[in-house]
């Protein structure tokens, strides 16, 4: 895949080399070896984890009756220590994150020396961890191909760990740390693998309630201002999905988005696979139709030195959402949404406006919240299918087999939320990267339809077995608004 990249920019090549394990799907790692006692390592995983979170239990006869196959246990143990590192790591850099917002955002302030390295190398381990998982599930699977031969019965741990090894279909109203579903035709109206969990509300069986009581989790639908209130908090987080077609985000009639429109949206922010400060992954390995919807910083997408990911194995899948999405970060980290083949078709959608005579960022204009404040109501589609802003971050969407459609969006100008200067930028789409960060969209295979909205004077074409290459305003930003200029590449194969 770098190959592909660095034939069209060197220098995004090599900005992508840091993430070089989580690009290559076929890369040999030995397995770690198994714990000498999997079900009571496993147990001593979740018990650490719940224990980091607030909501100490004691598990191991759970874990124990549910007779979970050895090498299944085994890995889900050594998966759950990896989050566990990573889980200390973004919670020890959490205050310090939070002191230093001010001064990013800042018009006046130099850009603060921003280390967060620590954060991002903690992807690759909990990758290959999920990797391994994946692989001992299909051979598990291997005689029938089939859900629910394990033997093993279902596990509710909240808020840490949910094991699904039957064939009925689930519906996960609920966040947790590690959720491993082994068949149906599931329904993710929750963090579907993003670290931005909701504790504030559990299941009615939970052994200990949410913060607030139980419930269908509700996160954080404010962006920052959540974070700030506690409407969610972060840590590390996997979703493994081995089989079923299966959908990832539930449209809903708008509840914090109700002073922008009526129609319905995803609630909340950072879901699908989206990571704040931390790793969220979310991998889908079967070669099934499945349908991912989001609302902004999602499916496949970070903020704030995160690493986000989205992986799906195949199959004719949809991937929908407003903005800041499918393939995006948002100052430092990797958002990385990859397809390893289908007909995929990838769309944005926009809420309409209660009033359509409202200028954006104002109460009924439309659209919903942005990231920044309490948020304002946000109609301008933009940075979706590989796109990076703002301060090192780096945004790629990678699918590499099939007859895939595209709609995205570009922006010649628009005007950030006042709480952060109400400054004029430009934004795009496809394989575009501002102010600082890079984009890039890679398309390996296939007769691939692209639509382009909102297209600007000088704006280079988007289509099937086409290069655009850095340095056109057509992928990269101007550069001097904010940090400094933003380099995107856009490649079909």
């Amino acid at each position: 895949m770098l190959a592909d990249i660095d034939a069209a920019s060197p220098a995004i090549a090599e900005r992508l080399r840091q993430y070089e394990v989580l690009l290559d799907l076929d890369k040999a790692v030995p397995a770690e070896p198994m714990p000498a006692d999997p079900g009571g390592a496993l147990a001593a995983a979740v018990e650490q984890l719940a224990s980091a979170l607030g909501f100490a239990q004691s598990v191991e006869q759970a874990i124990r009756d549910a007779g979970i196959p050895s090498e299944l246990a085994g890995r889900m143990a050594r998966l759950l220590d990896k989050m566990h590192e990573c889980h200390v790591i973004t919670a020890r850099r959490h205050d310090e994150l939070i002191e230093l917002l001010p001064k990013l955002f800042s018009r006046t302030s130099a850009v603060p020396n921003i280390d967060f390295s620590d954060v991002v190398a903690c992807a690759p381990k909990m990758w290959l961890a999920t990797r391994e998982l994946e692989r001992a599930i299909k051979a598990e699977q291997s005689g029938s191909g089939q859900c629910g031969q394990t033997g093993a019965r279902a596990v509710d741990l909240w808020p840490v760990l949910r094991f699904e090894p039957g064939c009925a279909n689930q519906t996960y109203q609920h966040d947790y740390l590690l959720i491993v579903d082994m068949g149906g035709d599931d329904v993710y109206a929750n963090n579907a693998g993003s670290n931005v969990i909701d504790v504030n509300f559990s299941p009615p069986n939970a052994a200990k309630p949410g913060l607030v009581g139980t419930g269908p989790a509700k996160g954080c639908q404010r962006g920052l201002a959540g974070l700030y209130r506690k409407d969610c908090s972060v840590s590390a987080v996997v979703l493994l999905d081995t089989q079923g077609n299966d959908s990832y985000g539930v449209l809903e009639q708008p509840d914090s988005d109700r002073i922008c429109t009526d129609d319905p949206v995803v609630r909340r922010m950072l879901t699908g696979g989206a990571a704040f400060l931390g790793v969220g992954i979310l991998r889908d390995s079967a070669n099934s139709a499945d349908r991912y919807v989001g609302k902004t910083v999602s499916l496949g997408a970070a903020h704030m030195f995160g690493v986000g990911i989205l992986s799906d194995a195949g199959g004719n899948d949809t991937y929908m959402a407003v903005r800041n999405s499918m393939g995006f970060s948002l100052i430092g980290g990797l958002g990385l949404l990859r397809d390893e083949g289908g007909d995929d078709v990838y769309d944005y959608y926009m809420p309409r406006p209660l009033n359509p005579s409202a200028p954006n960022q104002t109460d009924g204009a439309g659209g919903v919240r942005d990231n920044e404040g309490d948020g304002v109501c946000d109609r301008v589609p933009r940075y979706t299918l590989g796109g990076g802003n703002m301060a090192t971050a780096s945004g790629l969407l990678v699918d590499d087999a099939g007859d895939d459609t595209y709609r995205a969006a570009f922006s010649d100008v628009y005007t950030t939320n006042p709480a952060i200067g109400g400054m004029s930028l430009s934004a795009g789409s496809l394989g575009f990267g501002g102010n600082g960060a890079v984009g890039t969209f890679l398309d390996r295979g296939g007769n691939d339809r692209y639509q382009v909205d909102n297209p600007f004077p000088g704006l280079a074409v988007r289509a099937d077995a086409k290069v655009v290459k850095p340095g056109s305003p057509s992928t990269d930003s101007p550069g001097a608004r904010l940090f400094e200029g933003g380099s995107g590449v856009f490649i079909d194969r």
